[in-house]
């Protein structure tokens, strides 16, 4: 799966997960081609949203509150664990 790239200008990493998510889905029912890739980041979503303890995470990782400009990525590896990337700097992984 390709990072999944999120905008904390004006969000917490919670709101714009879900924004991307309700983004990705309204995507896969208009999109005709490329349902694959969609499903993968869907399902990697939906991973997060119903796992991730987002007011720990905003509590001990300040890069993941809104007003942000870093560059926060999620990312997966073999295992699918979910890893949350600043700057290209693996913080969290589970």
């Amino acid at each position: 799966m390709n990072p999944i790239k999120l905008n904390l200008e004006k969000h917490c990493i919670e709101t714009e997960t879900k924004s991307i998510y309700n983004k990705l889905i309204s995507n896969y029912f208009k999109s005709k081609s490329n349902k694959i890739q969609l499903e993968k980041q869907i399902d990697f979503l939906h991973k997060a949203l119903t796992t991730l303890d987002f007011q720990t995470l905003r509590g001990q990782i300040t890069q993941l509150c809104k007003n942000n400009e870093n560059s926060v990525t999620y990312e997966t590896n073999k295992k699918k664990d979910i890893i949350i990337k600043v700057d290209g700097i693996n913080i969290f992984t589970k």
